[in-house]
């Protein structure tokens, strides 16, 4: 199970299929603080955030999951151009 963390509906959205096609079950959520409390409940075998959130970052939100979670995957991606 895979949960795909984007502040931004639109992009979200088009990883799914994609991921859906590879055979996994994604969820969907628009902030980091949700992937916080459905970490806390759910057991996702990665989890993929975008980087550049109003909320907490991607790398802040990486931080975090790695002192709950160290053994899950975190991509951290971006739509950014450079950085």
């Amino acid at each position: 199970m895979v949960l795909v963390v984007e502040d931004e509906p639109d992009h979200g959205i088009s990883l799914d299929p994609w991921l859906q096609r590879a055979g996994c079950v994604v969820v969907t959520v628009r902030s980091a603080a949700r992937a916080l409390e459905k970490l806390g409940t759910v057991d996702f075998d990665l989890t993929l955030t975008d980087l550049a959130m109003r909320e907490r970052n991607g790398l802040a939100l990486y931080e975090h999951i790695l002192g709950i979670r160290p053994d899950m995957p975190v991509m951290v991606v971006t739509e950014q151009g450079s950085m």
